[in-house]
């Protein structure tokens, strides 16, 4: 079809120009010659059939609007994904395990700082200490006793002397040390002072684990581990 599309386009100016120049070139047997503007008319219809028949049998592309505006959500879409992937990528902060607290010295006016950290696991005595205990490890800053680290137990007995003591601290996979510990000053048996604290406080800032061995009574050494990363403290 396409073939003979093209041989009608070509046919019909031919013979708009030969019906022009000599229209007797169609004239039937026995009739007469058509007129000049019949011949042109019949060849330029001839030649819009021709035409007609040659585009119908071309090949349709695709419209490039349309694939332009998919091109283009394809693009944002794309484009979107790298945003989100890259906010889901921001550095979080690590949760820590510290809580803050400050009162009011009554003598002086001035502020008295805490920042405690309970042990993960809980220690277990037999009677009368039984049903299991909790180890709390506390920063104070007193503005008349200065800071002090304060190692407590919610059960149970520290075995320390009249002088001092000892108990044996790790921070992270360091090599253990010694650290001194004290009663208070009411001589209770739950809690204990490790000195020096400047010394304890600054290594637990470099640090994210403190495990502290300690005596206790009628129960031996236990080990007490504290979560110390994301310390906030002066």
């Amino acid at each position: 079809m396409q073939n003979i599309g093209l041989c009608l386009m070509i046919f019909g100016p031919l013979a708009m120009l030969i019906g022009l120049i000599r229209p007797s070139t169609f004239a039937r047997k026995g009739k007469p010659a058509p007129s000049r503007m019949k011949a042109v008319l019949v060849s330029f219809g001839v030649a819009m059939l021709g035409a007609v028949i040659f585009n119908s049998t071309l090949p349709h592309a695709p419209a490039p609007v349309k694939a332009a505006a998919n091109n283009t959500e394809s693009a944002s879409s794309s484009a979107a994904v790298p945003a989100v992937a890259e906010a889901s990528s921001a550095p979080t902060e690590p949760e820590s395990a510290w809580s803050y607290d400050e009162r009011h010295d009554e003598m002086t006016g001035k502020p008295i700082q805490f920042a405690t950290v309970s042990a993960n696991e809980t220690l277990d005595f037999d009677f009368p200490y039984n049903g299991g205990s909790t180890a709390t490890l506390q920063l104070r800053k007193h503005p008349r006793f200065g800071t002090d680290v304060i190692l407590s137990v919610s059960k149970g007995q520290f075995v320390c002397g009249v002088q001092a003591c000892s108990v044996l601290v790790r921070f992270d996979d360091k090599k253990p040390q010694r650290f001194t510990a004290n009663q208070p000053a009411d001589y209770s048996s739950t809690s204990l002072f490790i000195s020096p604290a400047r010394s304890f406080i600054a290594s637990a800032h470099n640090a994210k684990r403190v495990v502290i061995e300690a005596a206790f009574y009628q129960a031996g050494n236990r080990h007490m581990t504290f979560a110390v990363d994301g310390l906030k403290w002066k």
